[in-house]
């Protein structure tokens, strides 16, 4: 929040994509104005290093000449030597100011090129996948040790195992659909047959047993399931075979009989 505006500023990792590369463009032209001001200044500075430095030559040229006067107290105001030390001094100064605006333009400069490298990286990211960004962090090790390369080729070893098994389950897996299949396709054969059979049963007249009107029967008491069934023994099909069906048959007699 800013103290003086009272206007609350969203955190970097809590903006969307948009306000993200708002951001960054403007810290951008913040950084490049910055940068245009303090080269600015360097010229100024520049400029009166110049002009000091032609100050300083034709100093030590008057010098040079004899132009100057010496005292036991020091440098007589408004002489040479007076001149050349205040001169010395504000070059001095200028030079200190120099030094210092010179660092701040290096660091400007880097968080310049590390903005324009993030920028980049943006741009990059957003022509790749469709402006839906994408974090990697990347870890380099540099591996020295036997011990880890030998650690190295184990662990390739153990991911071939993995994808080998992978593919063996996954051939496992198609081989239970097919049988799964199969045995589904034989179910609904037998069922076929076994309607099929018993159309052809009660078409010869060898076949009246209901299971239905059994089953209904039986859950009116003990021994109810008998009432209205007759026994009359095995029945004869026109081929001469006598077939048999009881409640208590297995899966396969329902099928196809119990040949006597």
């Amino acid at each position: 929040m800013n103290a003086r505006t009272s206007v609350t500023y969203k955190r970097y990792e809590d903006m969307d994509v948009e306000e993200k590369l708002e951001t960054s463009e403007k810290r951008l032209f913040e950084t490049q104005a910055t940068l245009v001001r303090e080269a600015m200044k360097r010229e100024v500075t520049e400029n009166i290093l110049r002009e000091t430095a032609k100050s300083l030559s034709a100093v030590r040229k008057a010098s040079l000449q004899g132009q100057s006067v010496e005292t036991t107290g020091g440098a007589i105001p408004g002489s040479v030597e007076h001149q050349n030390g205040i001169l010395m001094q504000r070059v001095r100064e200028l030079t200190e100011k120099m030094q210092s605006l010179s660092a701040i333009h290096q660091e400007k400069e880097s968080e310049l090129q590390s903005v324009r490298r993030l920028l980049q990286q943006r741009e990059n990211e957003f022509d790749l996948i469709g402006e839906r960004p994408v974090s990697i962090n990347l870890e380099i090790k540099e591996f020295t040790d036997e011990g880890q390369f030998e650690l190295i080729e184990q662990t390739r070893t153990v991911l071939s195992q993995a994808q080998e098994q992978a593919q063996a389950v996954s051939k496992l897996r198609q081989l239970d659909r097919q049988r799964t299949r199969a045995l589904g396709d034989l179910v609904l054969t037998m069922e076929a047959r076994r309607k099929e059979l018993q159309e052809k049963l009660k078409d010869a007249g060898v076949a009246e047993y209901d299971d239905d009107r059994v089953a209904a029967a039986g859950g009116e008491g003990y021994d109810a399931a008998n009432s209205g069934v007759v026994y009359d023994g095995p029945l004869t099909s026109p081929s001469g075979k006598s077939f048999y069906v009881t409640r208590t048959a297995t899966f396969w007699d329902r099928f196809f009989g119990i040949q006597i």
